[in-house]
């Protein structure tokens, strides 16, 4: 895994050899393969980690709406119609989780983009190729209304992060997510047990994938679960959760709430 001055490197000589003077979080990861994630463990934003290497910092806020339909249009009208999300992250210069934060699934995303471009671009020939803006409804979460619960089986917030609707409410739930995640983050799980610590991995330390390090990891739903079980900090090695709400923890901590905020869904 890339560290802080490797990064910083990296991002430069990607400025040079694309004669920009700025470099997005998609361009970044597209032609070095380095996830934002990694970035944002050693900068507190995006915009810090440009500024750190010299270039132009852009972001100065949150995208304005206007800006990211513009975005769509233009790599909807230069692959020849409206394409898959893998595609379009290609062409665009904002990744699909920019537009999933915001609007939520494609499908949502493409009946806003409809409504939108009807006002914007009324003769674009792709508005027939889109689902219809009235389709569009508010994002169950959104409501401030909430019923007694039943004694039925419970779900997390409304996550729709790859295979998973739902964030975790549980420990098991961690470790689903972290099986996902866990490759790309640059870790290989070699076992796992009922018995403390849960999982026995290695973690890549050399980009080029030829140096891995044992580590051990312990799954909690909140780091703080790790003190109240009474766990042996030297035991192991990594807490990976959902919620960090621990400051004081001896160990390195994964805190996946953040890491599913900075990868692709």
């Amino acid at each position: 895994m890339p560290g802080k001055k490797a990064l910083l490197q990296t991002v430069k000589e990607l400025a040079r050899r694309l004669g920009e003077e700025s470099i997005s979080k998609s361009t970044f990861k597209r032609e070095t393969g380095i996830s934002d994630w990694h970035v944002l463990k050693h900068f507190d934003t995006w915009n810090q980690f440009v500024a750190a290497a010299g270039l132009v910092p852009r972001d100065h806020g949150p995208i304005p709406d206007d800006e990211l339909f513009e975005a769509m249009h233009r790599a909807f009208h230069a692959a020849g119609g409206v394409t898959t999300r893998l595609k379009f992250g290609k062409l665009s210069p904002y990744s699909v989780a920019v537009y999933a934060k915001r609007w939520g699934s494609w499908q949502r995303i493409l009946s806003r983009f409809h409504g939108w471009i009807l006002t914007r671009h009324p003769g674009c020939p792709i508005v027939a190729e889109l689902p219809p803006a009235k389709s569009v409804t508010p994002a169950p979460n959104t409501s401030t209304a909430a019923w007694p619960s039943a004694g039925r089986r419970q779900f997390g917030a409304l996550l729709n992060f790859r295979g998973l609707q739902h964030a975790p409410i549980n420990e098991i739930g961690v470790v689903l997510l972290f099986g996902v995640v866990a490759h790309e983050l640059g870790y290989v799980v070699e076992s796992v047990q009922g018995g403390y610590p849960d999982c026995e991995a290695k973690r890549r330390v050399s980009r080029n994938g030829t140096r891995w390090e044992r580590i051990r990891i312990e799954f909690e739903y909140a780091s703080r679960n790790f003190q109240s079980h009474g766990h042996d900090p030297e035991q192991c090695d990594l807490v990976v959760c959902w919620e960090h709400n621990w400051p004081e923890c001896p160990l390195e901590v994964l805190e996946l709430k953040s890491v599913t905020d900075r990868l692709d869904p």
